[in-house]
């Protein structure tokens, strides 16, 4: 159910042909190792298995679990965008993919990173 209208799952990828059906995709807060290090990801390479249109990629953590959650700055990423340097450190973090435009159709592949340990 989506604007009061119920609409069949894997029909088409708007919500009508003029209206947007919004989507997205996010993670858990993971750590790097027993979470004492403090994880800096300087790379994000998307892989699609299917992309049409744009993508909002937000990373989002914290460094401590009490704390409330950072959101990181975020990016876009299109079926060109080969690599994205999110330069992101938190002890805890997650990634949020959002689509919300008319005709954006994406099947997620596998996603690649570069991070590593970056102190207390």
């Amino acid at each position: 159910l989506y604007d009061g209208k119920v609409w069949l799952e894997e029909v088409g990828v708007d919500a009508d042909t003029d209206m947007a059906l919004p989507a997205y995709l996010e993670s858990w807060e993971a750590q790097l190792g027993s979470g004492s290090d403090v994880c800096e990801v300087v790379e994000l390479v998307p892989d699609f298995k299917r992309f049409v249109g744009e993508m909002e990629v937000t990373l989002f953590g914290r460094n401590y679990p009490k704390e409330l959650v950072y959101i990181g700055p975020t990016r876009t990423v299109d079926e060109d965008t080969t690599k994205t340097n999110p330069k992101f450190k938190k002890r805890q973090m997650g990634i949020r993919l959002e689509s919300t435009a008319v005709g954006d159709d994406w099947r997620m592949g596998t996603w690649r990173g570069k991070y590593f340990p970056h102190g207390r």
